[in-house]
C-alpha cells in the first residue's frame, strides 16, 4: 500500500498528462484535418485513385531537389495528405549531408502537389496548424526531447508494476468468501459519502480498465524504454531484438542511388508480393508504404491485404535496391512469439492494423481519460486520509500536553 500510495503521487501529474493527450492522439488524424484543412487534399472526384506510390515518390523527389532525400512515406489518401520523411542528401564536395530545416513534406495523394513543410519536430505554419503537433509532442516526449522519453520510460516502467500490485491491493483479506467480498470492489456506491464515491471509482474503475491500463503501461516501456523492454521480452519469450533484426541486413558500401527508381521499386514489389498472395492464399489491394534503407540497400514495400482480423492485414516484404532480389519477409505474427506479442501491444497502443477501427480509438480515448479519474481520485483519497491522520494524531497529543501541564 505504501509503494501504491507514493509511487502513484509520484506519476499522477505525467499520466494526467498522458491521458489526456493520449485521448486526443487517438483521433489525431481528423482533428488535424479539422483544425488545419488547407494542410489537406480532397478527393478530386468520388472513386478517385491516388498516384501510385512510386510516382508520387518520384514528383516528391522533385520537389525537395537534389539536397534532401526521401526516407519513407505512408499512403494518406485516407488522411488527405501523404506525409514523406526527408532526411539531407550527401554533398558529394565535401561528403557531408546538406543543412535543411524541414524533415516532412506533406503532398496530395491524387495529384502529388506540395500541401505543407513540416520540421523535425512536426511544426508547420500557423497556429492551428500546430495544436495537434504539440499535443503529440507533449504526448510522446512531455515536449523535453530525449529527457522527455527518459521521464515516460521510467513512468511506464513503474506504472507497469504499479498495475500488477494494485490489481493484489483489491483481493480482500483471508480467504472466507472471497469471490463474494471481491465482488464488491468493482462496485461503485453511489448513495454513499464523496471519500466513499472517490474511492469506489479509483478502485473499481482500475479493476474495470485493469487490462486495457496494463496494455498502455507495458507498450509505453516497449515505446521509450526498449534497454528494459527487449532483456525482458528476451528472457521470458522467443524474442528478435531490433538490434538481431539490423544484423541480418546486408551494409552496402556504395553511397550511389539505387539501380531501381521508386517507380521500378513499386513494380517489383508487386510482383514479389503478387507471387506470396498466390501461394499464401490471399488477395492485395492497395499500397500502405515505401522505404529505402540506405546502409543497407534496401526497399521496404508494403500493400494492404484481405486477410480477415485477428491476422495482420499489411504484408510487407524486403527486397534489393539494385536486383530486386527478396531478401525478407517480415512477419507481424507467428514466428517468433516474443514479437508477436510485442507487435500486438504497438497495435494496441497506436491503432494501428489490426486495431485501426473506430470504436477501438473512441475506447482508447475512454482509457485515457478514465485514467486521469484515477489520478484524480488517487490523490483526493491519500489527501483525506493524510488529512484524518495528522488530526488523529493532533487530538492524541492534546490530552499529553495538557497532563504534563498539570503535573507541573
Amino acid at each position: 500500500m505504501w509503494i501504491h500510495r507514493w509511487v502513484g503521487l509520484l506519476m499522477a501529474l505525467v499520466l494526467v498528462i498522458e491521458g489526456l493527450t493520449g485521448s486526443l492522439v487517438a483521433f489525431r488524424a481528423p482533428l488535424s484535418r479539422w483544425l488545419a484543412p488547407g494542410l489537406h487534399a480532397h478527393e478530386p472526384h468520388p472513386g478517385a485513385r491516388p498516384l501510385p506510390l512510386g510516382t508520387l515518390a518520384q514528383r516528391a523527389q522533385e520537389v525537395i531537389g537534389s539536397r534532401a532525400r526521401i526516407a519513407y512515406f505512408f499512403d494518406g489518401a485516407d488522411a488527405g495528405r501523404t506525409m514523406v520523411r526527408v532526411a539531407p542528401a550527401i554533398d558529394s564536395a565535401i561528403g557531408r549531408p546538406f543543412s535543411i530545416d524541414y524533415g516532412w513534406v506533406a503532398f496530395d495523394p491524387w495529384t502529388g502537389r506540395e500541401l505543407g513543410r513540416y520540421t523535425e519536430g512536426g511544426y508547420t505554419s500557423g497556429v492551428l496548424a500546430n495544436v495537434m503537433p504539440f499535443v503529440y509532442n507533449l504526448h510522446t516526449t512531455l515536449t523535453l526531447g530525449g529527457l522527455g522519453y527518459w521521464i515516460l520510460g521510467i513512468t511506464a516502467l513503474a506504472w507497469t508494476l504499479d498495475c500488477v500490485y494494485a490489481f493484489y491491493l483489491t483481493f480482500p483479506r483471508g480467504r472466507h468468501r472471497f469471490l463474494r467480498r471481491w465482488r464488491e470492489a468493482w462496485q461503485v456506491k453511489g448513495n454513499a459519502g464523496a471519500f466513499r464515491i472517490n474511492f469506489d471509482l479509483h478502485r473499481a474503475g482500475g479493476l474495470w480498465f485493469w487490462a486495457l491500463l496494463l496494455v498502455f503501461a507495458w507498450s509505453s516501456v516497449q515505446l521509450t524504454l526498449y534497454q528494459v523492454y527487449e532483456p525482458v521480452m528476451s528472457a521470458v519469450s522467443d524474442y528478435e531484438t531490433a538490434d538481431q533484426e539490423i544484423g541480418d541486413l546486408p551494409q552496402r558500401t556504395s553511397g550511389s542511388p539505387p539501380r531501381l527508381d521508386w517507380i521500378a521499386a513499386q513494380a517489383v514489389g508487386d510482383a514479389l508480393i503478387a507471387e506470396r498472395a498466390r501461394i499464401e492464399g490471399f488477395r492485395a489491394l492497395r499500397p500502405t508504404m515505401m522505404a529505402y534503407f540506405i546502409p543497407n540497400g534496401i526497399y521496404s514495400y508494403s500493400v494492404a491485404t484481405d486477410r480477415s482480423w485477428p491476422d495482420f492485414s499489411e504484408y510487407n516484404v524486403w527486397f534489393d535496391g539494385d536486383t530486386g532480389k527478396l531478401f525478407k519477409i517480415p512477419r507481424a505474427h507467428g514466428e517468433h512469439a516474443g514479437n508477436t506479442v510485442t507487435n500486438w501491444l504497438r497495435a494496441l497502443h497506436l491503432a494501428t492494423d489490426p486495431m485501426d477501427r473506430s470504436w477501438y480509438r473512441w475506447l482508447i480515448c475512454l482509457t485515457g481519460l478514465y485514467t486521469v479519474i484515477l489520478c484524480l481520485t488517487g490523490v483526493y483519497v491519500w489527501w483525506k486520509k493524510r488529512t484524518a491522520r495528522r488530526r488523529s494524531r493532533r487530538h492524541a497529543a492534546t490530552p499529553a500536553a495538557t497532563a504534563t501541564d498539570g503535573t507541573a
